[in-house]
């Protein structure tokens, strides 16, 4: 990684003695306000961020967080160009009326987190129905509309059941990047490729491997069988069992390992640095 060639430091003397809650050879836990201690780290030193915010629901009272919105918040909305919050918050149920505090919170958190990755930096921001296509609009705004890489669906198979309306059965995952350099590598995460031909013609190397050739729009692409394939943007991956008793720690969002082991194998290599600046249960 550059960054830490250029200072020739360890990765642990990059980064802020206070506020250091517990370290480990593998990380460093910080306690504190996100906000205030992302000032005092040095900029693009993060290869890799992914954070897991409050959903702007009734469940944040748990952590000791309640939205209601007043002219403040509402005037910093308008001066983003987002003068439509002031009727939609109005409109929402009471639980609901605290949309524009939500997003004067988390905006200049965002804007940290853009100075804070460097070129090959990605982030991922995992939010549900309630708040993702708002916190698209600020995503847009400050990384930029070309910099979105994906909007990935987290689907599971146990979620809430209900008979006036379709269950509820994923979450949302906004892929952004900071420049064209970014880290990409989705076959660290993808399935072998399926052994049908579909018409594609299949042939072997001089070292017995098949692939399988594909010619499309006057190009012509080869696929090793034994590769894994690109994943795609839907990741079926079951929630923690509520029996759980190795992984679950009674944190009530917490979020299965092997949903975060997607993110960092396919976004981050070794010696990067990854940053989760909502650190729930501690899964990142």
């Amino acid at each position: 990684m550059e960054v830490l060639k250029e200072r020739k430091m360890s990765w642990k003397d990059l980064f802020p003695k206070e506020n250091r809650y517990f370290e480990t050879e593998n990380g460093i836990l910080y306690c504190g306000d996100c906000l205030e201690i992302m000032k005092k780290f040095p900029k693009e030193s993060i290869d890799l961020i992914y954070i897991d915010p409050p959903y702007g629901i009734d469940m944040d009272k748990k952590f000791g967080i309640k939205w209601k919105s007043t002219e403040k918040h509402y005037k910093f909305c308008d001066n983003l160009g987002l003068g439509i919050i002031r009727k939609i918050d109005i409109k929402g149920k009471k639980s609901n009326f605290g949309l524009a505090h939500y997003l004067q919170w988390i905006y200049p958190r965002l804007v940290l987190m853009k100075e804070l990755l460097n070129e090959q930096g990605n982030i991922y921001i995992h939010l549900d129905y309630h708040l993702v296509h708002y916190i698209k609009i600020l995503m847009d705004e400050i990384f930029g509309k070309n910099n979105f890489l994906n909007e990935i669906i987290w689907y599971y198979k146990h979620g809430s059941i209900t008979k006036n309306r379709f269950s509820h059965r994923h979450d949302t995952l906004l892929l952004y990047i900071k420049s064209e350099t970014y880290f990409y590598n989705g076959v660290a995460v993808g399935d072998l490729r399926e052994q049908k031909t579909f018409g594609s013609f299949f042939g072997i190397d001089e070292n017995g491997r098949k692939y399988r050739i594909i010619k499309k729009k006057g190009k012509i692409y080869k696929y090793y069988l034994d590769e894994p394939k690109n994943p795609d943007d839907v990741w079926i991956v079951n929630k923690i069992s509520e029996r759980d008793k190795t992984e679950r720690t009674g944190f009530p969002t917490q979020k299965p390992k092997e949903l975060l082991e997607r993110v960092i194998k396919a976004s981050s290599n070794k010696n990067f640095i990854i940053g989760d600046f909502f650190a729930g249960s501690g899964t990142t």
